[in-house]
């Protein structure tokens, strides 16, 4: 093999090694941050999936203009800003504690459960009508709120 060939072979080799380390890279990210996820079943068979990577909500989250977590913050009103701090330590501690319901609720048309799973908040609602399924991972939550207290 000539010298120039050897450099190519070389060159080319480099590049596909930085690109699967760089996609490796990405696909753990994306792994690690979960996947936000929101299903509807209705009655009159209308279903909604929809699954976006947690990531593009903490960059979405990022890009907000700071005057709606402003005009949020308002909202809440003087009562968030005294539970504030407790809601903030609570999110932190809820990913190093095992798994639990939160909330189960039992009514006679409609079934309410909130758990935290695996790192992830999972809200289940059952009726007559419909069905909804939501998966949050805590630290989109905490992104969030973090978002809303700089915000202050």
């Amino acid at each position: 093999m000539s010298p120039d060939t050897k450099r190519i072979v070389l060159i080319a080799g480099g590049f596909l090694l930085i690109s699967a380390v760089t996609i490796g890279a990405i696909g753990a990210t994306v792994f690690d941050a979960g996947m936000l996820v929101v299903q509807v079943r209705e009655e009159g068979g209308s279903d909604v999936s929809i699954k976006v990577p947690a990531v593009l909500v903490h960059a979405a989250v990022r890009l907000v203009p700071n005057r709606c977590f402003e005009e949020a913050r308002a909202e809440m009103g003087a009562e968030y800003d005294r539970v504030r701090p407790a809601v903030r330590a609570l999110w932190r501690e809820l990913e190093d504690v095992p798994d639990f319901v939160l909330v189960e609720v039992a009514g006679r048309d409609e079934q309410v459960l909130v758990r935290k799973q695996s790192g992830r908040l999972v809200i289940d609602v059952d009726s007559d009508r419909e069905r909804v399924h939501l998966v949050i991972p805590l630290r989109t939550v905490d992104s969030i709120l973090g978002r809303l207290e700089r915000a202050a």
